[in-house]
């Protein structure tokens, strides 16, 4: 069961108004609908998550004319109250006290619902966007007797991917969530996650699941939060200086989780039904950016040979 957002009160209503107008005015929201309108990323959207050159997106260096103005067309159309949200999600923003932590947390799920949703239905307005077939594409030096011998994995039905969000047949909207996970991920530094606890309806902590290679979820500091926060709620008309702090990033000795125990057993998702749960991962590569020891050996080393 679904409520609109017009359904709390004024301050919660407020509160979340103001901020998804904040969010959506920010450059990378801009660039992102934009990206989904057009039907394809540009070549450094693709090229930060992706080290497989794509011969379609190569060409694509910047977003295709009209792309942007729509967007902003499309964000000066849109009505919040027309947005549905989970009923428990909703009740449980609504009895979250205002400016409590709880709070904080609460806005930023709501938030990152709306613009997983938005992206969604953009997807889904414009038929997949203006560049069709792109996800289509296949190296063409790849030989046939090559594909024989080492068969590749299933083409992901859109080129706008998170890589560990492509349980498309188990998403309500299919593959428009496929767009929806990559949009919030561009946004926040990742896809959204909670800590939600042994009861697994809580909202104990934010963790975020950045795209790209073998990355860890971490969680960011509470000032990170704070200072997100304080961007979200402070009105246009006051937000000189503020710039936005996003995407998060993980500073250096954040709190990181292995995906698989996130998802398996700390209880760490946002619903059950983002991710599938297969055998755990054989070998244990991550990212530089994952590994602060192997950071600062990397800095020992080069002060020393420099």
């Amino acid at each position: 069961m679904s409520r609109s957002i017009k359904d709390v009160d004024a301050g919660h209503y407020g509160a979340f108004t103001t901020a998804l107008a904040n969010l959506l005015h920010t450059s990378i929201a801009e660039h992102t609908y934009a990206e989904i309108i057009d039907g394809i990323p540009t070549a450094d959207t693709w090229y930060a998550y992706h080290g497989v050159r794509h011969d379609i997106i190569e060409a694509h260096r910047k977003l295709c004319p009209g792309t942007l103005d729509t967007a902003r067309q499309f964000r000066a159309d849109l009505h919040p109250e027309h947005l549905a949200f989970d009923s428990t999600v909703l009740g449980a923003y609504e009895n979250s006290p205002l400016g409590s932590r709880t709070f904080k947390l609460r806005l930023i799920e709501m938030l990152a619902i709306a613009c997983h949703d938005l992206a969604a239905l953009l997807h889904q307005k414009y038929d997949g966007g203006f560049h069709k077939g792109a996800h289509t594409w296949t190296p063409a030096n790849v030989s046939t007797a090559r594909w024989q011998i080492a068969p590749q994995p299933p083409r992901s039905p859109t080129v706008f991917l998170h890589a560990a969000y492509d349980a498309f047949d188990q998403y309500p909207r299919g593959v428009a969530d496929m767009v929806g996970y990559w949009a919030e991920s561009r946004l926040f530094g990742g896809v959204v996650l909670f800590d939600r606890g042994e009861d697994e309806i809580g909202c104990h902590d934010v963790f975020l699941y950045p795209n790209g290679g073998r990355r860890l979820i971490f969680q960011p500091s509470e000032e990170q939060v704070d200072r997100l926060y304080t961007f979200l709620t402070t009105p246009a008309s006051e937000s000189d200086g503020i710039s936005p702090p996003l995407p998060l990033i993980p500073e250096k000795y954040a709190r990181r989780v292995d995906p698989w125990d996130a998802f398996g057993s700390l209880h760490i998702f946002r619903n059950r039904y983002e991710r599938r749960r297969g055998p755990r991962p054989r070998g244990h590569l991550v990212a530089l950016e994952d590994d602060p020891q192997g950071q600062d050996l990397l800095e020992i080393i080069r002060e020393r040979y420099a």
